[in-house]
């Protein structure tokens, strides 16, 4: 008898005339759409269905099927190298297992709870499994084809309703301004030159100044992104906006972009906060052009489940063998909370409004948000030691408003000589600060102190607004009613006073509670805060049921608290009456004469 013939027949490996080098690749292919498809279903499921934040790109439709594809396809093209070179034994297994493998992880990911080590062990056990059966049968081949069509189907209907927008609505009626407004993400009036910080981190801004108006003591509505930006576009203070740290700000109240738009303003926004003012986070309501996420490698490769662990994204990126061993060592084999993504740099960003705004000689609402000076504090090439060598995170973050500030100047260039600047109400402003160890604190939106609510604002109209400064408090929520006088929208089209011959008397901030179990000690753990400035005051509502009071024009470092006082006790009364009536933030019982009495301060 023939000895080939008596040969025992390996369950996986097909007579090798069957084995084909497209086969691994094929299979990728196909589990690569199915997977990312899934991916897409997943994230619509959260935004869509549950009003949550996904943090993704609207082009997440197309980019995750792709991106999973690029990913599976990799190995499996080394699989076919060995098939092409005449490995047989195990080829067909493995050109389904690893793409199947993959496919079952990336499912696996999404399991909320998951230990990284079972996420892995669910994906090769599942993986391994779905291989075996894909390999063997017609109806598994038949059916795989059929989900891959109907994946990509369902994502290009994603993908077209992601893409709807308002488009532009015509000219406009008589002889109006451009409006633009630039908010410099997370940067605090105390560390710009303008505010008289020993840095040359704002010369342009500082210039501006000087044809423009300032204001000496702007405060945000709010110390976090989202419902700063709400209630800048709104009028609306922070407090009364669907807005929270998971959930996008509602149509409750119409923005300002809406009502300019309907005017047949062009309304563009150009964004590197790709958290708190993307596509879904409310605030991009109103314009008909939206720059966020990019379209980039990067972005593909983070539009994957696989993509946005911290264990390919630090293998993708590592150095070399150091890096890749302590990415393997520590296996972080989870989804992130917050996803990555490939931000645009404000030279990217200014650019891109400086092409939109050639395009038309039709008046432009346009919004620009720059994020160089927010955490992780990176600026670019050039200004990385700008202000030290080696740089802390401090002197980054110096950095990087020097580095936005450096392209306010080339945007305010290219808008004088195109004959525009002068035609244009231009606002530079921030959302919040940034706190630097002061009260022990670090970073925004745990607290209401001057550092993180204190910003600077300027603003440029010559032969409209005044030059100089203003020194009372103002609001930003203010802004939108400003821009709505300056637009010629009807009178009260938007709650507040224009700036600068407005003003509420009383300006008041406010913050919503953060999860004690993730962050470090700091007032908004124990509830909501709440804060009114009036004159030299600053009153705080504390949501541990505590009260503050602080003469910020002579104890600017806000150390030295007034509530126990006689006169501090008189003013903290009358100050608890005026904020309450403005919120409801936080719940907890008013200021009265006998909490006075209980702080040694009654008068």
């Amino acid at each position: 008898m023939n000895a080939a013939a008596t040969a025992p027949t390996h369950p996986t490996d097909p007579a090798p005339s069957r084995v084909s080098w497209w086969t691994p690749v094929a299979a990728a292919i196909v589990l690569g759409t199915i997977a990312g498809a899934a991916h897409v279903g997943l994230a619509w499921g959260r935004g869509a269905l549950q009003d949550r934040f996904t943090w993704t790109s609207r082009d997440l439709a197309w980019m995750s099927p792709l991106g999973h594809i690029a990913m599976f396809v990799g190995p499996a093209l080394v699989v076919s190298l060995l098939i092409a070179l005449g490995w047989r034994r195990g080829a067909r297994f493995a050109g389904f297992a690893v793409p199947c493998v993959m496919a079952v992880t990336t499912l696996a990911l999404h399991v909320t709870g998951l230990h990284p080590y079972a996420v892995a062990a669910l994906g090769i056990g599942g993986g391994v499994r779905l291989a075996q059966w894909a390999m063997h049968g017609a109806a598994a081949a038949r059916w795989g084809r059929r989900l891959a069509v109907a994946a990509a189907c369902c994502c290009a209907v994603l993908w077209l309703l992601a893409m709807r927008r308002p488009g532009d609505r015509g000219a406009i009626a008589g002889d109006v301004p451009n409006v633009l407004v630039l908010v410099w993400d997370t940067v605090r009036a105390a560390s710009t030159s303008l505010h008289g910080y020993a840095r040359p981190t704002t010369p342009t801004l500082d210039a501006m100044a000087r044809e423009g108006l300032t204001f000496g003591l702007a405060i945000s509505p709010s110390s976090w992104t989202l419902p700063s930006h709400g209630a800048m576009f709104t009028g609306q203070p922070a407090g009364r906006l669907s807005s929270s740290w998971r959930r996008p700000l509602d149509a409750t109240y119409p923005t300002v972009a809406e009502a300019l738009g309907r005017a047949g303003y062009r309304t563009g926004a150009f964004v590197g906060n790709l958290f708190y003012t993307h596509h879904e986070s409310g605030v991009d309501r109103g314009f008909a052009t939206l720059r966020d996420f990019r379209r980039s490698p990067r972005q593909l490769f983070w539009s994957t489940a696989l993509g946005q662990t911290r264990l390919a994204t630090r293998l993708a990126w590592g150095r070399g063998p150091g890096d890749w061993w302590a990415a393997l060592r520590d296996f972080e084999l989870r989804l992130k909370a917050e996803p990555f993504s490939d931000r645009r740099r404000a030279d990217e960003i200014t650019s891109e409004f400086l092409d939109w705004q050639a395009r038309s000689s039709t008046p432009f609402f346009a919004f620009l948000n720059l994020y160089d000076a927010h955490d992780p504090y990176e600026p670019p090439a050039g200004y990385d030691t700008l202000f030290a060598r080696p740089q802390s995170r401090q002197d980054a973050y110096d950095a990087g408003i020097r580095y936005m500030d450096d392209q306010l100047r080339r945007l305010l260039d290219a808008l004088r000589q195109r004959g525009v600047l002068d035609r244009t109400l231009v606002i530079v402003t921030s959302d919040h600060g940034e706190q630097w160890g002061e009260h022990g604190l670090h970073n925004h939106g745990n607290s209401l102190y001057l550092p993180a609510v204190h910003v600077p604002l300027v603003m440029r109209w010559p032969g409209n607004f005044p030059t100089g400064r203003i020194e009372e408090p103002v609001s930003l929520t203010d802004v939108a009613a400003t821009i709505a006088a300056a637009a010629r929208l009807p009178a009260g089209s938007f709650p507040g006073q224009p700036l600068p011959a407005g003003g509420r008397g009383i300006v008041v901030t406010e913050t919503e509670a953060l999860d004690p179990s993730v962050r470090a000690k700091s007032p908004a753990e124990h509830g909501a805060l709440a804060a009114l400035f009036q004159d030299s005051l600053q009153y705080f509502r504390n949501g541990d049921t505590t009260y503050q009071l602080f003469d910020i024009r002579k104890d600017p470092a806000q150390l030295n608290d007034l509530i126990a006082t006689p006169e501090g006790c008189r003013r903290a009364i009358d100050l608890d009456a005026r904020l309450r009536g403005v919120t409801a933030m936080p719940a907890t019982p008013p200021f009265t004469s006998a909490r006075c009495a209980v702080a040694g301060g009654a008068p």
